[in-house]
């Protein structure tokens, strides 16, 4: 069967969807207990760096303290 489309996973290219992502982070964190919470402008600055990799260490972060 010959290919008919390609979909790549570029998250935000298409639509604005970091709002989502921390909602989705600050419900998760309440369902864990943790009392943190992100504001937007605390959002933006984790998403600073190229890639989110501050976004990616704080969930890390959250993982560890839930062990």
């Amino acid at each position: 069967m010959p290919l008919k489309a390609l979909i790549f996973d570029v998250d935000g290219t298409l639509a604005e969807t970091e709002e989502a992502h921390r909602a989705a982070f600050n419900r998760a964190f309440a369902a864990q207990g943790l009392d943190w919470h992100w504001n937007q402008a605390t959002y933006g600055r984790l998403l600073a760096v190229t890639g989110g990799r501050n976004v990616s260490a704080a969930g890390r972060a959250a993982c560890l303290t839930l062990r």
